[in-house]
């Protein structure tokens, strides 16, 4: 037995492999765990991160296979590194798809979605289950919370669990039909943002969120939406789910100044932007779709700053990028880091 220490201070016991939580390193890019890490392990010794099941990491219903079969499920997913290939092995018990070909198309499903790239994936029967091994590239500037929803992606949807319908597309349709109470349960994700009432929008702080929320989804890689008039509350998992579509009054009037904040204060103003406004029985929801943003528009920044969490300062830029159910200003360093390679001769 061994300690091992982590970039960040975490302390791990180990015999050859190594083990650690999601959690106690989510934060950490994978290349300087590499880098700290490598010489701790063996060749054929790996790294294992356990993290939360996959669906409640995407904020999606959970495995109707623990439904079906309670004995066969598992409260954890297990993601499995090899520090020296820079690779990751994703093992999917239960696949929902049992054939080469069927495994093949439900991974191409995802693939404008993934930053890793599938290098391979096993159909393997064990005597009362099987699985699909699917090997994976890592790169070095991923954190491990990233690379965990990539993984999440290849696992929903090897077990079926991922449905066409977890799209904002396809939330914008359940609410121009009116089909409000279908999206009880759906959780904030990396591309929901639900809002009980409105911003504020004669409050210069409630302009600037709004702006950050827009340009937040804007920078992210398959953009997202906001809806504005239904309720949340956290689940069992903590998570914070849609618990109350009742709607809201008086929104009309809201479009048109929405469109004004998001003008003046992004820039450049994200392209494609859909404001709109549903109603059923005499009450509403208001709905911002940011789609996908060309690359070419990258990054789209806040005009002004908070100081001391409070005071508004407008000669300055914010920088934000959505990261899981939050938004994270891009700090001073990582912004001269980014433009370097823009400006050198």
């Amino acid at each position: 037995m061994r300690i091992v220490t982590f970039p960040n201070g975490v302390e791990v016991s180990c015999h050859a492999d190594i083990d650690v939580r999601l959690d106690e390193v989510s934060d950490l890019e994978f290349g300087v765990v590499c880098q700290a890490l490598a010489h701790e392990l063996t060749e054929d010794a790996r790294l294992g991160v356990t993290t939360p099941r996959a669906e409640a990491g995407l904020g999606i219903p959970a495995d109707p296979l623990d439904v079906r079969a309670p004995q066969m499920g598992f409260s954890n997913e297990y993601l499995t590194f090899d520090l020296h290939e820079r690779t990751m092995l994703v093992q999917v018990l239960h696949p929902a798809v049992t054939t080469g070909d069927g495994i093949e198309a439900a991974l191409s499903k995802d693939a404008g979605r993934r930053r890793l790239a599938v290098l391979s994936a096993e159909l393997k029967e064990y005597r009362d289950a099987k699985s699909c091994d699917v090997a994976m590239s890592v790169t070095d500037d991923m954190s491990f919370g990233e690379i965990a929803l990539e993984a999440y992606l290849i696992l929903a949807r090897l077990r079926g669990t991922l449905s066409e319908s977890d799209t904002p597309a396809a939330v914008m349709e359940k609410l121009r039909v009116g089909a409000w109470s279908t999206l009880l349960g759906m959780a904030e994700s990396d591309w929901l943002e639900v809002k009980r009432a409105m911003y504020g929008l004669g409050d210069a702080r409630q302009r600037f969120e709004l702006a950050l929320d827009v340009s937040s989804f804007a920078n992210s890689k398959d953009g997202g939406m906001i809806i504005i008039g239904f309720g949340t509350g956290q689940d069992a998992f903590g998570r914070d789910v849609i618990d109350n579509t009742a709607g809201i009054t008086r929104l009309e009037a809201s479009v048109a100044r929405i469109e004004d904040v998001i003008q003046q204060l992004v820039s450049p103003a994200p392209q494609g932007l859909v404001i709109d406004v549903f109603h059923q029985d005499h009450r509403s929801v208001l709905a911002i779709l940011i789609p996908s943003q060309s690359a070419a528009w990258l990054p789209f920044l806040v005009e002004g700053v908070v100081l001391d969490g409070a005071k508004m300062y407008g000669q300055g830029f914010t920088w934000v990028e959505r990261r899981g159910t939050s938004k994270r200003a891009v700090s001073l360093a990582d912004v001269q880091l980014r433009l370097r390679p823009q400006l050198a001769p």
